[in-house]
Formats: C-alpha cells, sequence, structure tokens
C-alpha cells in the first residue's frame, strides 16, 4: 500500500532515488550479514533435541555476535564506498549525504538470530504479526508525508525510522521468547575465544554469508544495476513490477522458512521417508494455487501496474510478466534449498548461485540495450530455472543416497 502511495506522490523519477537510496544500504549490509539464523536453526535443532542447554546458549551467543559484527561492517563499507558508488547507482550527488544518512540504519540490522530463534521453537505467528512493524510505519509515514506535502528527503526519512523500529521489535520478541524455554540457559554474554565449539559451524556460516551475498544479485543488485544501465525512473518501474510479481517469491520464501526446520529435524534423524511426505503435501496444494494466481496476475498486467503507480507505470508490463514466470519457478521448487541446507549441503546452493547470478548479469548487461525493462526480467527468469532445476537434481539425488546410507545401517 504505501508503495502505491509514494508512487502517485513523488513520480517514478523521485521513487527510483528512494528506492536507490534503500537498495544502496541494504546491499552492503547483506553483503556482511552472516545469516546466523540458518546456523541457529540447523546446529540448535540438534542441541535441543539432545538437551545440550550449554552448547545451544553458547551458539545464541555466537550468532548474536556475528549479527552485531555484520551491522557494523556493512555500515562501514557503505559509507566508505558512498561517493564512489552512489553515483555510479543513479543517486544524484545532492541526495548523496542523504544515502548516507540512510546507512546508518544499518547498524540497527541485528534481527537475525532472533529470528532464528523464533522459528526454530515454531513462534511463526509471531514473527508474521513482526513482520507487519515494518510495513504499517510505512504506511502511517507515508500517509502523514503525503498529508502535509512533504519532500522526498521525508520519506527517507520514513524509511529508517520504520527499518530501525522494525529490527528493535524483532530483538525484543526473540530474547523474550528464548527467555520462556528451560531448555535454554541464559546466554553468558562475557566475550572469550572459545564461543563455539562444533567443528562444522565454520564452514557453515561462511557458506551461508556467501550464499547470501551471491543471492543479492536478484534483488538489491537488480535494483543497483538497473539505476546504472537504465535511469531513476526505470528503477522505479522494476521496483514496482518486482513488489507485485513478489507475491509469488514471498509466498516461496515463507513457505521455505517454515519448511526448513522441520526438514532439519527429520533429516537428523536420516528419516527420507516422512521427509518425502512433508514436500509432497506441501508441494501439490502449493503448485495449483501458484498457478491460478500466475493466470490472474498474467491477465491483469498493465490494468493492475496503473492502478499501483499511475498510467506511466503500464510500460513495465512485459517486465512484470518475466518476473511471474520467475515467481511461478520459484514457488514450485521451494522445498529444494531448505532440503540443501538441512542436509548440511549450502555449498550446493552458493555453487549454483554463483554459476545462475553471472548468466543474470551478463544477460541483463545485454539485453537491456535491445530491449530494456523485459531484459530485467529475462535475466531474472534466466536465473532462477537454472539454481531451481539444478539443485532439485542434485538433492534428490543426495536424498536417495541418504536413504539407501539409512537403511543400510
Amino acid at each position: 500500500m504505501y508503495l502505491a502511495i509514494v508512487a502517485r506522490t513523488l513520480g517514478a523519477e523521485q521513487l527510483g532515488i528512494l528506492v536507490l537510496i534503500h537498495a544502496y544500504a541494504l546491499f552492503f549490509r547483506d553483503v556482511a550479514s552472516f545469516k546466523s539464523w540458518q546456523a541457529l536453526i540447523r546446529y540448535g535443532a540438534d542441541y535441543l533435541n539432545r538437551s545440550d542447554a550449554k552448547q545451544f546458549s553458547r551458539l545464541v551467543k555466537l550468532t548474536f555476535l556475528l549479527d552485531i559484527g555484520g551491522a557494523i561492517l556493512g555500515t562501514l563499507l557503505a559509507l566508505l564506498l558512498l561517493e564512489i558508488a552512489a553515483p555510479q547507482a543513479g543517486i544524484p550527488s545532492a541526495m548523496v549525504a542523504w544515502a548516507g544518512f540512510y546507512c546508518v540504519s544499518t547498524l540497527f540490522s541485528i534481527k537475525s538470530t532472533p529470528i532464528g530463534i523464533l522459528r526454530l521453537f515454531d513462534k511463526f505467528s509471531v514473527l508474521a504479526k513482526a513482520a507487519l512493524v515494518v510495513p504499517v510505519l510505512r504506511t502511517l509515514g507515508v500517509i502523514v508525508a503525503t498529508l502535509y506535502d512533504q519532500p522526498l528527503t521525508t520519506y527517507i526519512m520514513v524509511w529508517f525510522v520504520s527499518d530501525m523500529l522494525g529490527s528493535l521489535v524483532l530483538v525484543w520478541l526473540g530474547f523474550t521468547e528464548l527467555s520462556r524455554h528451560r531448555e535454554a540457559l541464559p546466554v553468558d554474554w562475557r566475550i572469550s575465544l572459545a564461543t563455539h565449539t562444533h567443528e562444522r559451524i565454520w564452514p557453515f556460516i561462511w557458506n551461508a554469508n556467501f550464499h547470501s551475498t551471491v543471492n543479492l544479485v536478484n534483488s538489491h543488485f537488480l535494483i543497483l544495476f538497473s539505476g546504472f544501465l537504465l535511469s531513476p525512473a526505470a528503477v522505479a518501474f522494476v521496483k514496482v513490477a518486482q513488489e507485485l510479481a513478489g507475491i509469488l517469491q514471498k509466498a516461496a520464501s515463507i513457505l521455505s522458512d517454515v519448511l526448513y526446520p522441520e526438514l532439519s529435524k527429520l533429516l537428523a534423524l536420516k528419516d527420507t521417508g516422512t521427509a518425502k511426505k512433508l514436500i509432497t503435501s506441501t508441494m501439490r496444494p502449493t503448485f495449483i494455487i501458484t498457478m491460478v494466481v500466475a493466470v490472474i496476475l498474467f491477465l491483469v498486467s498493465e490494468p493492475l501496474l496503473e492502478a499501483v503507480g499511475g498510467a506511466e507505470y503500464r510500460v513495465a508490463g512485459s517486465l512484470f510478466r518475466w518476473f511471474v514466470v520467475c515467481g511461478i519457478v520459484q514457488l514450485s521448487l521451494f522445498w529444494v534449498e531448505p532440503g540443501l541446507y538441512a542436509m548440511g549441503r549450502p555449498e550446493i546452493v552458493l555453487y549454483t548461485r554463483i554459476f545462475a547470478s553471472a548468466v543474470q548479469v551478463g544477460v541483463m548487461f545485454f539485453l537491456t540495450r535491445t530491449l530494456g525493462l523485459a531484459g530485467v526480467g529475462i535475466a531474472a527468469l534466466a536465473a532462477g530455472v537454472i539454481i531451481g532445476l539444478t539443485n532439485l537434481a542434485v538433492f534428490l539425488r543426495l536424498l536417495n543416497r541418504t536413504k539407501i546410507s539409512a537403511s543400510d545401517t
């Protein structure tokens, strides 16, 4: 809702600048982020099953310290490269200082561990409510800014405050939930060199970090690269089309996050039969719903874009449809990546995404010159197909090996 209001209030050019500033800050935040919630679930589930409260508490300490370190590093990187990188991404020189101010919001991006805690203890309803904090605050802020005819800088402030409060709320919710569980000891926050002893956790954490960095090609980097290749107005078109088609991608992400803890528990016990039943039971209804939603989005693409941003956004119709097809691929195979992570093989996802991201950047660079906005969508689809099919083939092979190994023992 807030994006539609801003699109109509500021126009495509200024919305594009706002989106570029936001993407710039989040790009460096995510480059430095360790995605520690994945390690917390992967190894925390095992510690809780073994009632090893001491190791679990040490794990929480490690992941939260990584969150803090990543937030500081991401902010410093964004500020140090601001004068060089921001103009190249299409941010006007007059707005570079505001981009630097917005980068400070990444200091509060310490929510990965709290998210992992809530997912590990099956508090998905709490996560769903927490996810509403940022959009609700942005919507309220945007409404006030629009009523009082505020400039672009006010909208930047709205984005800043909502991001900061959204992160702090998640931290509070996560550690409040942790305090309710007897199987988890209070976390000892004293700094020590022997923070954690699990032999495979550091390779897992580094792989997760590299994976999330490579994954930026299809999110923040896509926005920044669009600003470099096209214009701030084109960035606004990409953002609106991406958000509307993102219904499918967000659904895939939510399902993946919900499935990951359950698969981790089942595959840790070598229970491949139940794991397959769980995947099948969620995959079939998801695919049917996906196709219905996709057909509707195809039929109303241009009218929908116009309803959100105005008549000038109809030009993004073809881009929107390519994003929808990409969403179909992602939602149909939402269970593959959590399956690979549950097997402790994040490097497979990493290698696949590195190759797919290189293809996406190359396709985007060449096709935007001849096809304009549509080239951005075709590049995203090419990467999505490569990632989905490659990971699917590897996951099925590993699952069969796990089944054979379990039966042999």
